[in-house]
C-alpha cells in the first residue's frame, strides 16, 4: 500500500508535493470514470485510442416476391369446388379457369385430369389387379416363310422316298410355289425342326403308316 503526504498551502487547502488537491473518492471502483479521479492533462496521457466505429451496411431482408412462384400452394374445397363450375358449367378451360381463382396451370390440370378418371372408373369400373397381372403382350415378328402347307406339300411328296436330297426338297417347293423365294439353309432349318431332316438325308414323318400299324395292334 502507497501513502501520500498532503500540507496547507497558503489559502488553507491540502496539496500534495506538486500542489494538487486531493480527491476524496474510492478511486478503486470502477463505476467512476478516469477523468475524474486525475486531473485532464494525464487524463489525455492515459486514455486509451479509440477505434474510429465503421458503418454496418443494412441487411437486405428477403422478401416473398423473390424467386419463382410456389406451385405448392395449398386451395380449399371451396376453391375446387368454384374451379370445376368454371369447367364444367360455363365452358372455360382449365388453364382459364385456374387464371380466375389464382391456381397454378399445372395443378388445374392436374384437378381435371383426375376428375375426369374418377368418373370414367365409376361408369365403368376396372379391374386394377388384373391388369396389374396381365401378362405383356410379345410384339409380333417377321411371320415365317414356311409353315404348315409347306410341310404337308413335303410330306405328302416325299413320304415314300426317304432317300431324297434337300435340293429335291427346294425344288419341289419352288415349283409348286412360285413365289416363295427361300434358301437352302432355310429349308434345311426348318425340315430339321420339323424331324423331317436327318444325317444330310430328308426323313419324313410317315404318319399314315404309324397310324395304320397302331390300328392293329389295337
Amino acid at each position: 500500500m502507497s501513502f501520500q503526504f498532503y500540507q496547507k498551502d497558503g489559502h488553507e487547502n491540502a496539496v500534495d508535493e506538486h500542489r494538487r488537491e486531493p480527491v476524496l473518492m474510492d478511486v478503486d471502483n470502477e463505476g467512476y470514470p478516469l477523468a475524474d479521479t486525475i486531473d485532464f492533462d494525464s487524463y489525455l496521457d492515459f486514455k486509451p485510442s479509440e477505434k474510429p466505429k465503421t458503418s454496418k451496411a443494412p441487411k437486405k431482408e428477403a422478401t416473398s416476391s423473390a424467386g419463382p412462384p410456389n406451385y405448392y400452394k395449398k386451395h380449399g374445397d371451396d376453391v375446387k369446388s368454384h374451379f370445376f363450375y368454371l369447367v364444367y358449367e360455363t365452358g372455360l378451360t382449365a388453364g382459364k379457369a385456374g387464371q380466375q381463382l389464382g391456381i397454378a396451370r399445372r395443378t388445374a390440370y392436374d384437378w381435371l385430369k383426375k376428375d375426369q378418371k374418377k368418373f370414367l372408373e365409376r361408369i365403368e369400373p376396372v379391374n386394377h389387379i388384373e391388369i396389374e397381372n396381365k401378362a405383356p403382350k410379345k410384339k409380333a415378328g417377321k411371320p415365317a416363310l414356311l409353315g404348315e402347307e409347306h410341310k404337308k406339300h413335303l410330306e405328302d411328296k416325299f413320304i415314300d422316298h426317304p432317300s431324297a436330297t434337300l435340293d429335291q426338297a427346294m425344288e419341289s417347293l419352288t415349283s409348286q410355289f412360285s413365289d416363295l423365294k427361300v434358301s437352302k439353309t432355310t429349308v434345311y432349318n426348318f425340315m430339321t425342326k420339323n424331324a423331317l431332316y436327318h444325317s444330310k438325308r430328308l426323313i419324313f414323318i410317315q404318319r399314315k403308316k404309324l397310324t395304320c400299324k397302331h390300328s392293329e395292334k389295337i
